[in-house]
């Protein structure tokens, strides 16, 4: 169980973005010169070039042609939740995003084999599976390569987070929740403390723990966790439903009549009820 937690700390902390992800028009052509060069010489042998073509001609079709698959499936992917910001970008992200790209790349390479190497023969699983392994074996050594070079940087800007938190945790001081429950307690740093969220007679706990968001519930209700928190510079109740630690929040939307909140790895946006709007603009700006 500790190398699993450990695999799926390394696969959730920050990472910088791919430079072929992050720049997806001069990736693609960075990606096709690399693929042409690697293809020439490894000269793939169940690849049947166009006779018109040679094989020089059909590898350099083949490379730069990839470029409009490889170009629409980043930007599609940058139009979902789950990969539209960098700032919390990490290694499951980089491993998923890149998989998907060489797969849709791969699928892209198999349908024009049909225009550039004839459609005989071509329909199969084999050759399809061909296409898929060829596409994705020299993509992961360049997209690879491109993921290797952040590491330096997310090492070394993971040590500097390392000191930084040694030295700011140890001001801290841990707050301790109490629930009504006897055999339940709860306790963290405010720096760990995202929101917490009214549910029927429990409030739940959102938590930023080693890097990964963690829910925690506690009966009790919102009201009476409010006072608990009171006093604790930054937590801010937005809401009868919500309690926000403003030092989290990233973004606002909206106007005096309600605000609705974006938090630092939250999908979810948080409410700010319209008597609450003015309160809420004195101590969000304190914060900033």
């Amino acid at each position: 169980m500790s190398m699993l937690r450990s695999f799926v700390l390394w696969l959730n902390r920050s990472y910088p973005q791919n430079y072929l992800i992050k720049n997806p028009y001069r990736g693609a052509l960075v990606t096709a010169i690399f693929s042409f060069i690697f293809l020439v010489l490894y000269t793939p042998l169940n690849i049947n070039p166009n006779h018109s073509k040679g094989f020089e001609g059909s590898m350099a079709i083949y490379s730069f042609s990839i470029v409009f698959p490889q170009i629409a499936i980043i930007l599609i992917l940058r139009k979902t939740s789950f990969f539209s910001s960098t700032k919390d970008w990490n290694m499951l992200k980089e491993i998923i995003a890149v998989t998907v790209v060489l797969f849709g790349m791969g699928i892209f390479v198999y349908f024009m084999g049909f225009w550039l190497e004839g459609p005989k023969g071509r329909w199969n699983f084999s050759t399809f599976f061909d296409s898929i392994k060829i596409t994705v074996l020299v993509g992961f050594i360049f997209f690879g390569f491109f993921s290797a070079l952040n590491y330096r940087h997310r090492t070394t800007s993971h040590f500097h987070e390392e000191n930084r938190l040694e030295k700011t945790e140890p001001e801290e001081s841990k707050i301790q929740i109490n629930s009504r429950l006897k055999n339940e307690e709860l306790s963290f740093f405010p720096s760990q403390f995202l929101f917490a969220a009214s549910d029927s007679n429990y409030v739940i706990f959102y938590l930023m723990l080693d890097g990964i968001i963690q829910k925690e519930m506690i009966r009790n209700s919102i009201t009476d966790i409010e006072k608990q928190l009171c006093g604790i510079p930054g937590i801010f109740k937005t809401h009868r439903s919500f309690i926000v630690n403003l030092n989290k929040v990233r973004a606002k939307k909206g106007n005096a009549l309600g605000y609705k909140l974006e938090l630092e790895g939250i999908e979810e946006e948080i409410p700010v009820a319209r008597n609450k709007a003015q309160s809420f603009n004195e101590q969000f700006n304190l914060i900033q």
